[in-house]
């Protein structure tokens, strides 16, 4: 049975009040309960520009699934405490590989490993929720359990892509107790019907380990797994059509070389190529020589190495004395460039700094310098932990990092490097989040609005109400221009000289909106519904100073049942409150 657990809390009053995108790197945008430790966090956004954020947190003895939403004001859409997806029991925190998955029709597939099919405390298995930007609960309170009834020594490496035809298609590895992994595979309906039988696709063999599955979509109803063959750990490629059957006949190796001791998914990033194929990035030590280098491999939609230097990949800086890390990438298919970002290091790895390239494609020919150019410069003491990139929509590649001078000295940054790789902003390096505290896990979404970017990460800060340093969550806005928090005219809410309200917030038939402002302004009323598209224009006209009151009927407006968001806009600043059309 579906649920609105959303209306609930708007009823009871919960949050309507304003918020906006901070501007002010010591502060950012917390957008998890104070006094509550989280952990763990997966971020993508909507095309709407909604952002989708899940994490855990402990909850009844359980490990709890939260979900939180905040559209592209800053404005959180659940409740501070989040939306609770699961509370069933488990015995783990997070497992690697997505939390989350965010569909055309900006809805969360919310990724849970719990113990709801073991008869013990230790044997799990995957279920995936459906959930709406509103809360409703589209594949029922329970989700999809994906092992139909069973469970599993463990489950790790979920990938979730969605197909043409709007179903979904999921793979991940299950390790036994003798550690043998095999993959996997199952595709879902668009209402959480299996498609490929109660089981799905097996990849296994008794001699043959297969794990760290990764997955794209390759466009036409098909997709194209990544994962890692063998004790060498050999990377492959395969290409599975809408049936679940192999597209091509016979796998693709990508490299054999071998790896060094870190697990793959740190090593590994895959992407689509935007045209059938996919981008696999890595580092290797194949010349063991205690110096990583990192390389690039394409592998195209007809099951074929895309650079001439075949198996292996392109390696992409070619420094004699640095260490080179797992890559981050982006295709700006126009371009047909491939822009990638790592990390470079001394030997001892105390000198650390940020190394980007670009790569044409489909030759693999490198267009900058063939060490690269410096992101960031070389420091010591200086670590880079996470990191992201991302395009702004007009050639440039953005450049997300966290660093760290020292014990809880971290400091998340961006960068915007043009086609030359050349810095853009004035100020070389944006410091978005420089409060003391302990950082980790940075992501950044793609670009919202053609303007801006959120990154999201957790933090350890110490700040009032919360003086033992749990780990919370935060966001921060980041626009093209380099500047922090809602730019433009009419935005920062706190600088708007009036007061807006409205009564009542349940709206059966006419409804008050109520400002107070402190001189005569130009000001508009309008109308959007939950996933930012235009309903209506409420007023548009002139407010005399003083208390003004605008009556509207919503009966009249035949809107549908649901929440709604009012934006009075002035020349002072903009605010907005949310509705509930009955």
């Amino acid at each position: 049975m579906k649920k609105l657990l959303l209306t609930l809390f708007l009823i009871a009053g919960c949050w309507f009040a304003n918020a906006q995108w901070s501007d002010n790197p010591t502060e950012n945008n917390l957008i998890t309960p104070l006094g509550k430790a989280v952990r763990d966090i997966d971020m993508l956004a909507s095309k709407d520009g909604n952002v989708f954020i899940t994490y855990l947190q402990q909850l009844n003895g359980n490990t709890a699934s939260i979900l939180q939403v905040v559209d592209k004001n800053g404005n959180m859409l659940f409740p501070a405490e989040g939306l609770v997806v699961s509370n069933k029991k488990t015995i783990t925190w997070s497992l690697v590989g997505d939390m989350m998955f965010v569909d055309r029709e900006g809805n969360a597939i919310v990724v849970v490993t719990d113990c709801r099919n073991a008869d013990n405390d230790y044997d799990i298995s995957y279920s995936l929720y459906k959930v709406s930007a509103t809360g409703e609960m589209l594949w029922g309170e329970d989700g999809v359990d994906l092992a139909n009834g069973v469970a599993f020594d463990f489950v790790h490496n979920m990938q979730i892509v969605q197909l043409e035809d709007g179903s979904y298609v999921c793979s991940y590895a299950i390790t036994n107790a003798s550690n043998q992994t095999r993959i996997r595979m199952q595709r879902l309906s668009p209402n959480g019907e299996f498609l490929w039988g109660d089981e799905g696709i097996i990849i296994q063999d008794n001699s043959v380990t297969y794990e760290y599955p990764y997955l794209v979509s390759a466009g036409n109803n098909q997709v194209i797994l990544v994962f890692a063959r063998g004790a060498g750990r050999h990377l492959t490629a395969r290409k599975i059509d809408f049936d679940g059957s192999n597209a091509w006949a016979t796998d693709v190796t990508i490299y054999s070389g071998g790896f060094t001791i870190p697990p793959l998914q740190v090593i590994i990033r895959v992407i689509p190529d935007q045209m059938g194929g996919a981008f696999v990035g890595w580092y290797d030590d194949r010349n063991w020589t205690n110096k990583e280098s990192t390389y690039v491999s394409h592998v195209t939609t007809d099951g074929k190495l895309g650079f001439a230097s075949g198996e292996g990949g392109e390696r992409i800086g070619y420094s004699e004395e640095l260490r080179g890390f797992a890559p981050a990438m982006y295709f700006a298919k126009e371009e047909s460039m491939l822009y990638v970002a790592w990390r470079e290091t001394t030997s001892g790895q105390s000198y650390q700094r940020m190394t980007a390239q670009k790569v044409k494609i489909p030759s693999g020919e490198l267009m900058w310098d063939p060490e690269g150019v410096e992101v960031t410069p070389m420091k010591e003491p200086l670590s880079i932990s996470s990191y992201s990139v991302q395009n702004d929509g007009e050639g440039n590649m953005a450049v997300f990092y966290s660093k760290s001078y020292g014990w809880a000295e971290d400091i998340n940054s961006v960068t915007l490097i043009n086609k030359n790789g050349e810095h853009v902003w004035k100020e070389e390096i944006v410091d978005f989040a420089n409060c003391i505290g302990l950082k980790s896990r940075l992501s950044s979404t793609s670009l919202i609005n053609n303007n801006f970017w959120v990154a999201g990460w957790d933090d350890e800060r110490k700040i009032e109400g919360d003086m033992d340093g749990n780990t919370k969550i935060y966001l921060q806005r980041i626009n093209k221009d380099g500047t922090l928090g809602n730019n433009g005219a009419g935005v920062k809410v706190h600088n708007m000289a009036a007061t807006f309200s409205v009564a009542p917030t349940v709206v059966d038939g006419y409804a008050n909106f109520y400002i107070n402002t402190e001189k005569t302004s130009v000001a508009d009323i309008t109308l959007y519904s939950i996933m930012g598209q235009k309903m209506e224009t409420i007023y548009s006209g002139i407010l005399p100073n003083g208390d003004n009151m605008i009556t509207w009927n919503a009966q009249k407006s035949k809107l549908s049942k649901g929440i709604y968001i009012a934006t009075l806009t002035m020349d002072s600043g903009n605010k907005s409150l949310r509705i509930i059309v009955n």
